[in-house]
């Protein structure tokens, strides 16, 4: 009896010892399936924190389904509507994001970043990239433009290509951009990890055409003074949302307005132990 429960204690040392080795080397290795339990870890402590209220001077002009209904309104009736004509058909044409620059630097706006590629020259003839360059060429130091990279493959092999902006070559990140465009200091220190204020809807949002309108414009001029505009497909058509560790169909726009405020603010999420060896050395010593 003593030597059978002998053998249980040596079998329970030798698991116990066994895992908090295997526990160790995972953690330090930095595992799949370890990163993955860390990032649902992470989903869970953010929804479990809550909403913290983000800087107050980010506005997001979103392209939603209203705005881009707005082509079938002119097409019906085009001498009622003929500030709608840039918004007849998507793509639309650089002047609708021309006229709104104009309109939100007009208002006061601080910058305007634009988070549509705008990497080749205008279907619609070479008029509608000079009015847009015309508008860059004087507002240009308070604008950021998008890019993007495309990964293709080949019989060589995966060829990554950089799609640049045609009106811009200076490319950090668009958020590094627009900060650089309101002309705000970078942050002293920053993290992999994206510091998330919130779920989808914690920027305030304006439909694009709104800037468009001659009628309801003046009325929501002021709701832009002293603010930084991001420009960017909010409609569900354009399949650009995301999976994040707070919300599971986040637009892409609205994530680089969490990753703009977060530059703002310094703020960062970073491993309460970061050297991973030390992580794996704790872990066992835990278990």
């Amino acid at each position: 009896m003593v030597k059978s429960y002998r053998r249980l204690f040596q079998l329970g040392h030798g698991l116990m010892v066994s895992w908090a080795v295997f526990g160790a080397i995972a953690l330090a290795s930095q595992h799949p399936w370890i990163v993955l339990i860390e990032g649902q870890a992470q989903s869970f402590l953010l929804r479990l924190r809550g909403p913290v209220p983000p800087p107050d001077d980010i506005v997001i002009l979103g392209i939603d389904e209203y705005s881009l209904s707005q082509g079938d309104l002119y097409r019906a009736d085009p001498e009622r509507y003929p500030f709608l004509a840039p918004l007849a058909i998507w793509p639309w044409q650089r002047q609708a994001y021309a006229q709104a620059i104009e309109q939100l630097m007009a208002a006061g706006a601080k910058a305007v970043a634009i988070d549509v590629l705008l990497v080749d020259p205008s279907g619609y003839g070479p008029e509608d990239d000079a009015a847009l360059e015309a508008t860059l060429s004087r507002w240009g130091d308070r604008v950021a433009l998008a890019a993007a990279y495309d990964i293709s493959s080949s019989d060589f092999g995966l060829f990554t290509n950089l799609l640049e902006p045609i009106y811009d070559d200076n490319l950090p990140s668009l958020a590094g951009a627009t900060l650089a465009a309101a002309d705000l200091p970078p942050p002293d220190r920053q993290s992999q990890d994206l510091f998330f204020y919130g779920p989808a809807g914690t920027f305030p949002v304006v439909s694009f055409v709104q800037v468009l309108d001659p009628t309801n414009w003046p009325l929501i001029a002021d709701q832009f003074e002293g603010k930084i505009v991001l420009i960017g497909p909010m409609a569900e058509s354009f399949q650009d949302r995301k999976r994040t560790p707070i919300d599971n169909t986040m637009p892409g726009v609205e994530i680089h307005a969490h990753a703009l405020a977060a530059l703002m603010e310094g703020k960062t999420l970073g491993a309460a132990i970061p050297n991973p060896l030390v992580q794996g050395l704790l872990t066992a010593i835990a278990i």
